[in-house]
């Protein structure tokens, strides 16, 4: 339903078909999410058996299709992600796991059918690697981060089809500066390998503590790179 009264606000307003996404952490995942192209890949790390093999009414197999067919919305320009950790985070059980499970949560209708697919012989229809992270209710959104994770394993392949801009925390500034002499640097709960992205167009790194959305730094980096997008189209 956002996707579609998205594109319908697009097609009558066109600032909107030129949105920038702007997300921390787990948001940043999400709107990674918007920007790739998944074809089979998160299916078929998932499941053994083509959608249509799964024995399900279309009904129940669209909202599947939903969650692991991902096309980019084309109303989407940019993304902006700050302390996102496309590598997973090691500490997805303790603070980055409550983080995601707090957002994540999926509509009625999508537990029903994860709940039908858990029931009965269609069990072995899940992959090996991705049983342990699944549940009656569908993915096990305290785990999504896992650096161990199918899922994020697989959308950390998927090369993002917009420009795309990374903001990375370091919590310990004055002893850490760069990723070259401190191969170590985080911002607590994102390492700056997890964070980085080689094809961002620009990347900052930030005193933060996994809290870079509020650093006076990288509000200025995200308005002079709209302003430059913004006088180059």
């Amino acid at each position: 339903m956002h996707n579609l009264a998205a594109s319908n606000s697009a097609a009558t307003a066109p600032a909107l078909a030129q949105m920038w996404l702007i997300g921390h952490s787990m948001g940043g995942i999400i709107s990674r999410t918007m920007v790739v192209d998944s074809g089979n890949a998160l299916w078929d790390r998932t499941f053994k058996v083509a959608p249509e093999q799964l024995r399900l009414e279309e009904q129940a197999l669209e909202p599947l299709r939903e969650i692991f067919f991902l096309t980019p919305k084309p109303y989407v320009s940019a993304v902006v992600f700050l302390d996102t950790p496309h590598q997973g985070s090691d500490q997805a059980r303790g603070l980055a796991g409550r983080l995601a499970s707090s957002l994540i949560r999926l509509p009625g209708s999508m537990y029903q059918v994860f709940s039908r697919l858990w029931q009965d012989e269609r069990m072995h229809y899940l992959t090996d690697e991705m049983r342990p992270y699944m549940s009656a209710q569908g993915p096990d959104s305290v785990r999504v981060l896992s650096p161990s994770h199918p899922l994020l394993q697989e959308l950390s392949k998927l090369p993002p089809q917009v420009p795309v801009y990374s903001v990375i925390g370091n919590n310990r500034p004055k002893r850490c500066q760069t990723p070259l002499v401190c191969p170590g640097l985080n911002d607590g709960v994102v390492s700056y390998h997890s964070a980085h992205l080689p094809q961002a167009q620009a990347e900052l790194i930030v005193p933060s503590k996994h809290d870079s959305y509020q650093s006076p730094e990288a509000i200025a980096f995200i308005l002079q790179q709209l302003t430059a997008w913004q006088s180059a189209n």
